[in-house]
């Protein structure tokens, strides 16, 4: 910039940043000697470097990524922002004009600032405004060469950027995604070329915008035509490439980022050229002003200052036509015409220009804002109305469109809301998705979206997607063994809908049944036939549920819920093929066998299953039911054969009491069967038997009284007791007598009568001699009964008596 002094006397910071770089860069000439360029050089691309990289969103250079970014950026920018300069002043020297690279403070604070506002407003793509170093001619120049060091400027960052993108083509091509080192290489190596190649087309087409003193306008003064085409093609190749790489130029108008970054741009345009106005002006003061100053000396030859770009350069020393040494061109208050005098301050009109372009830019943020503030509002309503809808595609549109624009202030309130919202419409496609391959997987999934938003509008229609899901050509592939184990929590969170339960259950039955879980496959089929009413689901179910050997044990449920009540071969397939299958367990056979003859009692099978049923002793434990059965009751010496039987098997597993019920139901209910005297026996044994388990006394030796006068034995048994007795023996032959009780007599205390009273009930019995076991006790059962073993003679005659004696304790 040719007025950089100017900018420095409006800006004390860029003064006392000029005092402190000249001390420094003296310091390091006398340190470093030619060394010190090199330096300059590598300070000139770390500030590009840190600049650039400051904008990268959550900047961190502590960090690997971070440290990449400031290398890249510091590559990227400096080879781009440096490498044009260079090659100009060495071309510039080899042409024998004198130029030099300079170092700006004012440019320094002006780029500085720029990215400073740039991050604090998010502004989409980052500006900055003016360069630390430029390249700076010492003299006057003609225009020939001028021209020649714009080319060489431009080509030079030309050729920089398409060197970039011939690299990067090749290498990006040779990424497969396959990771490794070597991979990683190549992607930081096409990552750190794109970077050159963008850098390289904005830097174009900053130059090509024509700013004074710039290539752009060097060669816009000389070849307009020439301009016209190249600035074209790089505007469009910068807009299309930086600003709005993924829409067409009308929906890239639709972006607040383009347009915040236009208006910035225009904002820029108009404070430069308000700047240059000025300074144009000034300039033309101060050719009046020598040219009056002039006029007042004689012999003197007035010359005008050269013409001027946007900034000054140092104060230049005018050549005049004597020989006479040069003096500085600035005329003395007193020799100053009254034009002069009265011309403003530099200083005033600069701060002037600056407060009225800081006016208009903060209007036009300011406007953005409201523009933003309405189209955020806007489009959140809309992508929200879709979002309730459960519209996800519309509603993540919306969202794209409204988060996608940078903003400076989210003055709507709607970036936070909208964020979550995206994103849980996000995850819940990404599920849909899933669901079409991997339908299990997208139960699951969903059940997990579910938990995780539990009040989220977008819950709510989980129950529709998954009927969609269920309906399609594999849902079957959602009945996967982890989610039917889940069926019930399933049902408890709401993503299932009550029509798709007896379907979902259905399958997980027949996942069950392949998994070898026979109870759960019984179990779920079952609620399938108490819940589902299509007619195809309920075959299926029971198809599921008679094949299950667990529904041979629950008939009578069965009955109720299937068609098997309906169909008289069908059920007795299924209690045949269940008795077969049930043969290793009494227990579930004697259900089925009962089932059998209570259903079919005709079928030619009966006889067979009724003997079947006889010999299993588990149907011992359903003889009441047996009884109570009209069409088992009913065969013919059924209930006696099954109760005897039933009695022998008590007695034999010495269970004395339930072969005791048994023995006296036969004798009560078939006193004409043949087999009434093998009832009695039995009888008469498990009776003895009961109380011999229990605490029985000892029953002595009847006292032998005689002969009997027959071959038989005569026992006489006397009752002194006011309870009834039960006298039974068990021997050559059983006989089980009640004796009355002795209205007479009492309760001995501790000790007995000294003899037997014959006044009292008695009962005489004649038994074949033999041994015999002999219970006698009180039909009331409140008194113990007492046991033994009696010798009967042949021909002999016994006698005894009982009475009651009370004890202590």
């Amino acid at each position: 910039m040719r007025h950089e002094d100017a900018l420095e006397q409006v800006l004390r910071p860029a003064r006392a940043q000029r005092r402190w770089w000249t001390a420094g860069d003296s310091a390091l000439d006398q340190r470093l000697g030619r060394g010190a360029s090199a330096v300059r050089v590598v300070g000139v691309l770390l500030f590009y470097g840190v600049l650039f990289s400051f904008l990268e969103d959550g900047c961190r250079p502590w960090t690997t990524s971070g440290l990449f970014v400031l290398v890249a950026m510091t590559i990227a920018f400096g080879l781009v922002g440096t490498t044009d300069d260079m090659v100009e002043l060495r071309a510039a020297h080899h042409w024998g004009v004198p130029a030099r690279l300079a170092v700006k403070p004012a440019l320094v604070l002006f780029a500085v600032g720029s990215v400073v506002l740039t991050k604090f407003a998010q502004l989409v793509p980052g500006l900055m405004i003016g360069t630390p170093e430029a390249f700076s001619l010492e003299d006057e120049v003609d225009e020939r060469s001028e021209l020649r060091l714009a080319r060489v400027g431009l080509l030079t960052t030309g050729a920089v950027g398409l060197g970039a993108w011939v690299l990067a083509t090749p290498l990006d091509a040779a990424l497969d995604g396959s990771g490794g080192a070597g991979q990683s290489a190549i992607s930081a190596a096409v990552t750190l070329l794109v970077l050159v190649f963008a850098v390289a087309v904005e830097n174009l087409f900053a130059n090509m915008v024509a700013f004074p003193g710039s290539e752009g306008a060097t060669l816009r003064r000389h070849h307009r035509l020439a301009w016209w085409i190249v600035m074209l093609t790089v505007t469009a190749l910068f807009f299309h490439t930086l600003i709005n790489p993924r829409g067409s130029l009308a929906q890239s108008l639709e972006s607040t980022n383009v347009r915040v970054a236009l208006v910035t741009v225009v904002s820029f345009l108009a404070f430069t050229l308000a700047v240059h106005l000025w300074f144009r002006r000034r300039d033309q003061h101060d050719a009046a002003m020598v040219i009056e100053a002039a006029a007042s000396e004689p012999g003197r030859t007035p010359q005008l200052p050269p013409p001027t770009a946007v900034a000054p350069v140092q104060p230049a020393a005018l050549p005049v036509a004597s020989a006479a040494p040069p003096v500085v061109v600035l005329a003395p208050a007193a020799l100053r015409s009254p034009r002069a005098r009265r011309h403003r301050d530099p200083v005033l009109v600069v701060k002037l220009v600056v407060t009225a372009v800081a006016v208009v830019g903060l209007a036009a943020l300011v406007t953005v804002v409201v523009l933003q503030d309405r189209r955020d509002s806007k489009r959140f309503d809309a992508g929200h109305q879709a979002y309730v809808a459960a519209d996800c595609a519309v509603a993540i549109a919306e969202y794209d469109a409204l988060l996608d624009d940078g903003r400076l202030i989210d003055t709507a309130g709607v970036v936070a809301q909208a964020t979550q919202e995206r994103a849980e419409c996000r995850e819940l496609l990404a599920i849909d998705l899933v669901a079409e391959a991997d339908p299990a997987e997208a139960l699951s999934r969903y059940a997990d979206f579910v938990a995780q938003h539990p009040d989220a509008p977008l819950s709510a229609s989980v129950g529709g997607r998954v009927a969609a899901m269920l309906a399609s050509s594999n849902g079957i592939e959602a009945a996967s063994e982890e989610n039917c184990d889940n069926l019930d929590a399933f049902g408890v969170a709401g993503i299932l809908q009550s029509v798709d339960v007896p379907q979902l259950r259905l399958w997980c039955a027949d996942t069950f049944e392949s998994v070898g879980r026979g109870a759960d496959a019984y179990a779920t089929a079952l609620l399938v036939l108490q819940s589902a009413t299509d007619s195809e689901a309920l075959a299926a179910a029971e198809d599921i549920v008679l094949r299950n050997p667990l529904a041979c044990s629950d008939l009578e449920r069965l009955m109720d819920l299937s068609s098997l009540s309906d169909a008289d071969d069908a059920l007795a397939a299924f209690l045949q093929q269940c008795m077969s299958s049930a043969a290793a367990d009494p227990v579930v056979l004697a259900d089925v066998q009962i089932a059998f003859l209570a259903h079919f009692p005709a079928r030619p099978e009966a006889a067979a299953v009724e003997g079947a049923l006889i010999a299993n002793y588990a149907a011992c434990d359903h003889l009441a039911e047996l009884r109570s059965e009209p069409a088992i009751a009913g065969r013919a010496g059924f209930l006696p054969t099954i109760t005897l039987t039933c009695a022998q098997t008590a007695e034999f597993f010495q269970d004395y009491s339930g072969a005791v019920e048994r023995y006296q139901w036969f004798i009560d209910n078939a006193p004409t069967d043949d087999r009434l005297v093998a009832a009695r026996d039995g009888l008469a044994r498990s009776l003895i038997a009961e109380a011999q388990q229990g605490v029985a006394g000892s029953l002595p030796q009847p006292v032998d009284t005689g002969g009997s006068g027959s071959s038989l034995a005569s026992v006489v048994i006397y009752n002194d007791s006011p309870e009834e007795l039960r006298i039974v023996m068990s021997g050559p032959e059983s006989r089980i007598e009640v004796l009355a009780a002795s209205a007479t007599s009492g309760e001995y205390d501790l000790v007995g009568p000294s003899s037997c009273r014959t006044d009292v009930p008695m009962l005489e019995l004649q038994v074949p001699s033999g041994v015999y076991d002999v219970l006698v006790e009180a039909t009331s059962g409140g008194i113990s009964p007492f046991t033994g073993t009696w010798t009967l003679g042949r021909g002999d005659a016994y006698a005894s008596c009982f009475y009651v004696v009370t004890t202590f304790g």
